[in-house]
């Protein structure tokens, strides 16, 4: 897997910089500015602020073309599941340093893809990338919507990717070994009365030592979003060693109650400067 794939190029259209405009725009904008419990002990974003980041900006750019979560919902009786992600972090943001998260979609297909950039507001520096696959669910019965659920449409002036790679299915490079095991508790789970997707990346921050975090800082993660997991549950953590690098590792949160795995995730470290 190439952890680093970004096209060297990437070019944004030019379009009105309002951030919350009502009308149906291709590419979303919007504020943010990382405050005192969005940052790590370097006073850098979390990861797990940047996933909150994108997760925010993708409802918010849906309800801008139509397909908001409590309209289809509504309408159709569906919604937006995240499926599969990856984030490259090119460098973190520092406590209150002013940001733009941007995020636009791919045409629609099957699957749905959105793409993310975050920036430093003054300079326009690319702080990070992700690209992302999206399904819809039928909430009645609790499973993915088949064929074409509405008439999604929207204008597309951006077919370049933030990061250019395919999403795939993550499998493990060995068994993996259990290394801690956690029981879902309130704050753990949104409105949807499950693990937020932005809280399974702070469990996984959490398996690892203040000693390692203070050396090191994720370069890239890969996750795969796979069954829901709710409250009273426990998670059970475990990890497997990629074989060509000690500081890539693949990690797998599943339920002790059945086995089901909730989410698959790959994730590459580099050493603090």
């Amino acid at each position: 897997m190439a952890w680093f794939c970004v096209p060297k190029n990437l070019t944004i259209p030019k379009i009105s910089n309002m951030i919350n405009s009502m009308e149906a725009v291709p590419l979303y904008r919007m504020n943010r500015m990382p405050s005192s419990s969005a940052v790590d002990i370097a006073k850098s974003m979390k990861l797990s602020y940047v996933f909150d980041c994108f997760q925010d900006i993708a409802g918010l750019h849906a309800e801008n073309l139509g397909a908001g979560i409590d309209h289809i919902k509504a309408e159709f009786g569906v919604a937006w599941i995240l499926m599969r992600m990856r984030i490259e972090i090119e460098r973190y943001a520092h406590l209150e340093e002013p940001l733009v998260v941007e995020t636009w979609p791919q045409p629609p297909k099957t699957l749905y893809d959105r793409d993310y950039i975050i920036r430093a507001e003054g300079s326009g520096e690319i702080l990070a990338r992700s690209v992302s696959t999206w399904v819809l669910m039928d909430l009645a019965a609790h499973d993915i919507a088949k064929g074409r659920v509405f008439d999604y449409t929207y204008p597309i002036e951006n077919t370049e990717r933030a990061i250019d790679c395919k999403l795939r299915q993550l499998k493990a490079p060995d068994a993996p070994v259990k290394v801690a095991d956690h029981a879902v508790r309130y704050s753990d789970i949104d409105y949807n009365l499950h693990v937020n997707n932005a809280r399974y990346i702070d469990l996984i921050m959490d398996t690892y030592s203040l000693e390692f975090h203070q050396a090191h800082e994720v370069a890239a993660i890969e996750v795969n979003y796979i069954n829901e997991i709710r409250p009273d549950e426990t998670l059970v953590i475990a990890k497997a060693a990629y074989p060509d690098s000690d500081l890539k590792e693949y990690i797998e949160l599943s339920s002790a109650t059945d086995g089901r795995v909730a989410i698959k995730a790959a994730i590459k470290f580099r050493k603090r400067k």
